[in-house]
């Protein structure tokens, strides 16, 4: 898997993540959040437990909080957005920090 996850906005509200997805993204929710990929370049399938649905672009899923692990499977810039946990903002004051000491 040769997937790049570059990180846009990271807020108390909302993260939004550009995934470039090469192969398989495996993913999950978890009951207190959501998470909607929109489709900006190529294709891709969402696969969980038995069912398959195409993606392409322009388009938009959403991935309600009771989904558990699922898998995104071809080629595609997809934007991710999610609502922030308390791992991600940890992440993003480190981050935060970092970038001040430039």
């Amino acid at each position: 898997m040769n997937n790049k996850v570059t990180h846009y906005i990271h807020n108390d509200y909302f993260v939004i993540d550009q995934v470039d997805m090469l192969g398989i993204y495996e993913d999950s929710t978890e009951m207190d959040h959501m998470v909607i990929y929109t489709c900006m370049e190529g294709s891709f399938n969402v696969n969980w437990q038995d069912m398959i649905l195409s993606i392409g672009p322009g388009e938009t899923v959403l991935m309600p909080a009771c989904v558990g692990e699922y898998k995104l499977l071809g080629e595609a810039k997809i934007l991710k957005s999610y609502l922030p946990t308390e791992q991600t903002k940890a992440s993003s004051l480190v981050i935060d920090s970092m970038l001040s000491m430039v």
